[in-house]
C-alpha cells in the first residue's frame, strides 16, 4: 500500500527550531529565535503573523554590520518579551577596535493590537563610542498553509512601499483581492532609510558618551482589507508613554485573569511556578473571535478553531475556570448545522 509521501502528498515545514520565544495576544502572534530575531529568508515558521498570515519575515538586528550576542531572554505573560544582547569585538569605521561586551542592548517588546519594542543601548565603556546600529525588518505575506509545506502555483503582488517621516508602511495585494499592509513606525525619527528587494533597513549613526544610554520605541500593526491612514508626526503620541501605558493594561489583564481562575498551591516552589506558567499558556490560547471565546489548538501552527481540541480543554480544565466551557459551547453552537 502506498503512503502519503509516496504519492507526493507529504506536507511538512522547512524547518523547526528546537527552542523559540512566542508572544501573542489575539489574532496576533510573533514568533522569534531566542535573541528575538527573524533572519530574512529563513525556512521556517518564524515570523509576525495575523489571520492566518505572515506580515513579518525579517526582523534583524546588526551592530557595525555584525550580528550581536545572546546573553539572555524570556518571556513573561506570554505576551512580553525581553532579551538581553552585546557586542562582539568589533573594528569601527574609525580603525579603533571595539572591545567585546561593550555596548550592552536591551529588547522589550508586547503585544496587543500591535507589537509595540522598547530598544536601549549602553556604553560601558569609559570614552565616548560611535557606533552603526541597524535594523532590517520585510514581510512576505504567505498564509499558514504555504509556510507548513504546501505549495503554490500563483501569488499575489508586491505593490510599492509608502514611506513617511518616521513610518514605512509594506503593501500586499492577495489573489483573494484583499489589502495586506505592514505599518512601521518608530521615534526617534532619525535614521537613514533603503529599500531593496522589499527589505526595509534604518540605520542609525550616534554617539554614546561613558555610561550614556539611548532608547529606541517601535510600534508594528497588521492591516488587512482597508490600509493604515498615515499620521503626521506633529499628532504622534509619546512612543514611551504608549509602551508604559500598554504594559499596565497587559499586566492588569493578567492579573484578573489569575484571579478568576482557580487557585492551587503546594509546598513545592517548582510545581507552584509550573502552574503558574500552565495558567500563562491557557490564556494566551484563550482568544476572542467574532463569534465569541474559545482556547486555540496552538501556535503556530494551529493557532485558530479546532472544537475537538477546543472542548476537550474546557472539559479538562472545568475545574480551573468554567467560564471557558460556557464559552466554548457557546461559540462552537453558531457552527452547529441546522439542517437534516
Amino acid at each position: 500500500m502506498e503512503s502519503i509521501s509516496d504519492l507526493g502528498m507529504r506536507i511538512a515545514p522547512e524547518r523547526v527550531e528546537e527552542q523559540t520565544e512566542v508572544i501573542k495576544h489575539g489574532e496576533l502572534f510573533l514568533v522569534t529565535l531566542p535573541d528575538g530575531s527573524v533572519p530574512g529568508g529563513y525556512p521556517g515558521g518564524l515570523g509576525l503573523y495575523f489571520r492566518d498570515t505572515r506580515f513579518l519575515d525579517c526582523l534583524e538586528f546588526y551592530v557595525e554590520n555584525q550580528k550581536p550576542m545572546l546573553l539572555s531572554s524570556g518571556v513573561r505573560y506570554s505576551n512580553f518579551y525581553q532579551g538581553d544582547l552585546t557586542n562582539p569585538e568589533l573594528r569601527l569605521l574609525s580603525g579603533e577596535i571595539l572591545p567585546l561586551q561593550t555596548l550592552h542592548f536591551r529588547f522589550l517588546r508586547l503585544i496587543e493590537d500591535a507589537v509595540y519594542q522598547r530598544f536601549r543601548v549602553v556604553n560601558f565603556a569609559l570614552s565616548p563610542v560611535r557606533v552603526n546600529l541597524s535594523f532590517k525588518l520585510g514581510a512576505d505575506y504567505r498564509d499558514i498553509f504555504e509556510i507548513r509545506g504546501m505549495t503554490r502555483a500563483r501569488r499575489g503582488r508586491f505593490l510599492p512601499p509608502i514611506c513617511n517621516s518616521g513610518e514605512v508602511v509594506l503593501r500586499y495585494e492577495g489573489l483573494d483581492g484583499l489589502m495586506r499592509h505592514t505599518r512601521i513606525v518608530w521615534q526617534p525619527l532619525s535614521g537613514d532609510i533603503t529599500f531593496d528587494d522589499n527589505r526595509l533597513t534604518i540605520n542609525y549613526l550616534f554617539e554614546l558618551p561613558p555610561k550614556g544610554r539611548l532608547y529606541l520605541f517601535w510600534k508594528i500593526t497588521p492591516f488587512v482589507g482597508q490600509g493604515p491612514v498615515a499620521v503626521e508626526s506633529g499628532n504622534r503620541q509619546e512612543f514611551k508613554e504608549l509602551f508604559v501605558q500598554t504594559a499596565w493594561r497587559q499586566k492588569k489583564d493578567y492579573v484578573q485573569w489569575y484571579q478568576s481562575c482557580t487557585g492551587f498551591t503546594s509546598d513545592q516552589p517548582q510545581f507552584n511556578q509550573m502552574l503558574t506558567q500552565a495558567l500563562s499558556d491557557l490564556r494566551v490560547l484563550y482568544t476572542q473571535y467574532p463569534e465569541g471565546w474559545l482556547v486555540e489548538a496552538g501556535v503556530p501552527w494551529y493557532a485558530t478553531m479546532f472544537g475537538r481540541d477546543a472542548l476537550i480543554t474546557a472539559r479538562q480544565i472545568l475545574a480551573v475556570n468554567p467560564d471557558i466551557c460556557r464559552k466554548t459551547l457557546q461559540l462552537l453552537a453558531a457552527y452547529q448545522g441546522k439542517k437534516g
